[in-house]
């Protein structure tokens, strides 16, 4: 299965490129959407997932209450992960060490009220389908608390 899926790698990775890029310029001119600033010396992106930072204050909701809008609306989305300063895991980990997990305020506040994730199966839709997710969050903010 793995060796089937790789060979169409290439024209994937070309697909995700292309709609990220188009969905980038889309985004850019909707308040409250901040895009990733990515480094000039990245010459491809693997585009594994596409993610944003979504403002509330912005929308008039939570990014929880963001999150469900747009899943309501067909776009298929999540927060993202759990910040790992904050992970049962890590925490574990470092105890056992004898460390303890270091503070990180802004990236705790990124991870759980700010971020969102569109897997990058979303990538590999058509233009058509990027206008769509254009369109969802747009009528989202409009509507202005999520009442759809």
């Amino acid at each position: 299965i793995l060796l089937t899926q790789l060979s169409r790698y290439p024209q994937h990775m070309a697909i995700r490129d292309r709609n990220a890029r188009y969905l980038r310029a889309q985004l850019d001119s909707i308040p409250g959407i901040t895009l990733l600033t990515l480094s000039a010396d990245v010459t491809k992106h693997a585009w594994h997932i596409f993610v944003f930072r979504y403002n509330a204050a912005d929308f008039g909701m939570s990014r929880n209450e963001f999150v469900a809008a747009l899943r309501a609306e067909g776009i298929p989305c999540q927060p993202g992960y759990l910040p790992l300063n904050r992970s049962q895991a890590v925490v574990d980990a470092l105890q056992k060490s004898r460390r303890q997990p270091q503070e990180c305020p802004v990236n705790d506040h990124i991870c759980t009220h700010e971020s969102v994730w569109l897997p990058q199966n979303v990538l590999l839709g058509t233009q058509a389908d990027m206008d769509s997710v254009v369109a969802a969050i747009a009528k989202i903010q409009a509507v202005k608390g999520g009442k759809l």
